[in-house]
């Protein structure tokens, strides 16, 4: 079992430049994954880390025993915010009535 952060999060440094992406990301898992010697693997990615693991999967798929994702998407333009949902993020960076701020992160939520 291991667990580490990702390149720039954590202690973890970051490359020299600001852009880099979750492809990115899985190659430094799958280079992990080479480090420790391992043949296969099961993975777990949570929101972003489901992102990078997708990536995995794709890239190293011989690596994979089981994949497990929770909290993410595929990502590309389908899973942007819809309008609706970016309004009420805005009105809650914004609202100062606390029951106000209540109802609106209730109805974004559920």
């Amino acid at each position: 079992f291991v667990t580490f952060d990702n390149r720039g999060y954590g202690r973890s440094s970051s490359p020299l430049t600001i852009h880099y992406s979750t492809t990115q990301m899985a190659k430094d898992a799958i280079a992990l994954v080479n480090h420790l010697q391992w043949h296969q693997c099961h993975i777990v990615g949570i929101s972003m880390g489901g992102m990078i693991a997708l990536e995995f999967a794709l890239l190293a798929p011989e690596k994979v025993l089981s994949l497990t994702l929770l909290a993410t998407h595929a990502g590309g333009l389908a899973g942007r915010a819809p309008f609706v949902g970016i309004r009420h993020m805005t009105q809650s960076i914004l609202l100062r009535d606390e029951d106000l701020l209540v109802e609106n992160t209730m109805t974004m939520l559920y």
